[in-house]
């Protein structure tokens, strides 16, 4: 009887673990890619407008307050095995970003808040040797809010070649179409990267930004950086800044940009959670406002009705960065890493946001060596 319990209970066993086989199952990674939010937050101090014109006077004086809210999200991934054992992927994220931009004008009764909406889709094929190539499009709306019609559309791109010689030497190269620049341009992408994105480096990336690297641990980054940052703006023409045929200009744009010099700390405290802050000055400031129907029919760049330097000032930025998801393995793949590293630096549409990320070769432990006398000693030990 003893034995014919024992034989009830081990079949009982089986039949509830086959029972719930197709019940269990293991979710593995699908993406090289992390799910990632980003909360970012900008401000300098007021400037005056010491010129004598009209727009000037009446203006006043001018001020920073910008706060964005952006994501990017893996939504495809592709594994292409090649004749030669290579493994190309094929990557496909979808993009977007809400920011809101107070210019703070002290001489205009009516208070305007710039909006800047955009979702984006991102294409980056990896072809498992040196070669990343790299898609963007990223459409958005502007919008003076609580003036609807003051809404645009607008589109900005970047085509790009990355190709790695060495893991110390990346090259860059390629076009955008931006509006970073306080106006619509078409610009070559230009980069270089020199030393290990693990080690101290420098990079040079135009017209995104120029920084000297220096990773501490996994979890650390200090940064000396240079970069522009900026956009073209809808805004309602309330205030009369642009009296000229009023009826045709109730919308009118406005341009900034501003080049940002300075010292940026990255910390990672948990695998789910970044935090920076930098600090520095602000200089070649520029801010320009432009009319809606002289610049209709023009095809690149707008001419402006007013444009002004503003003085240089501090500034200071501070973002946190949360991060979603399992990615899949990919330990010494090193190209993975630069197509990482390339979606991290490029930031999110139009809007020049770097992101720091330890990727997992970096976080790997050195294997245990051990030397040729030690593995022969460990033969003769067992050498019966």
């Amino acid at each position: 009887m003893k034995w014919q319990n024992i034989f009830i209970l081990i079949s009982f066993c089986s039949l509830v673990v086959f029972s719930q086989k197709d019940s269990i199952i293991l979710k593995l990674p699908k993406h090289y890619f992390q799910t990632i939010i980003l909360l970012d937050y900008y401000q300098k101090p007021q400037v005056s407008l010491n010129q004598p014109d009209y727009i000037s006077q009446k203006i006043k004086s001018y001020q920073i307050q910008q706060s964005t809210f952006a994501f990017s999200i893996p939504v495809f991934t592709k594994d292409i095995k090649k004749k030669d054992s290579s493994i190309a992927t094929s990557n496909f994220l979808i993009t977007g970003y809400f920011l809101r931009y107070r210019p703070n004008f002290e001489g205009l009764k009516n208070e305007h808040i710039l909006m800047k909406n955009g979702i984006g889709i991102r294409w980056i094929y990896n072809n498992g040797k040196k070669s990343i190539f790299f898609v963007d499009f990223s459409p958005f709306s502007t919008l003076d809010k609580g003036y609807q019609d003051t809404r645009v559309i607008r589109m900005a791109s970047l085509l790009l070649w990355s190709y790695s010689i060495s893991e110390k030497l990346n090259f860059r190269l390629g076009l955008t179409k931006s509006f970073m620049w306080g106006n619509r341009y078409y610009l070559p992408f230009v980069g270089i990267r020199i030393g290990k994105m693990n080690k101290i480096n420098f990079s040079f990336q135009f017209p995104r930004i120029i920084a000297l690297n220096f990773p501490i641990t996994n979890y650390l980054q200090i940064s000396l950086y240079t970069k522009p940052q900026g956009g073209l703006f809808s805004m309602s023409n309330k205030d009369t800044l642009y009296p000229k045929f009023f009826e045709k200009n109730q919308v009118i744009y406005l341009g900034r940009y501003e080049f940002l010099s300075g010292l940026r700390i990255d910390v990672k405290p948990f695998k789910w959670l970044g935090i920076y802050l930098s600090a520095g000055q602000s200089i070649n400031n520029y801010l320009a406002l432009y009319s809606l129907q002289f610049n209709k029919k023009r095809t690149f760049s707008y001419g402006h009705f007013f444009q002004s330097m503003p003085g240089r000032t501090p500034f200071i930025n501070l973002g946190i960065v949360g991060y979603f998801g399992k990615t899949k393995s990919y330990y010494y793949r090193k190209n993975i890493d630069e197509q990482i590293q390339l979606h991290h630096q490029m930031g999110v549409g139009d809007e020049n946001l770097q992101i720091f990320q330890s990727t997992d070769n970096y976080q790997k432990q050195k294997k245990f060596k051990v030397s040729n006398q030690e593995v022969s000693d460990l033969i003769n030990t067992f050498d019966y």
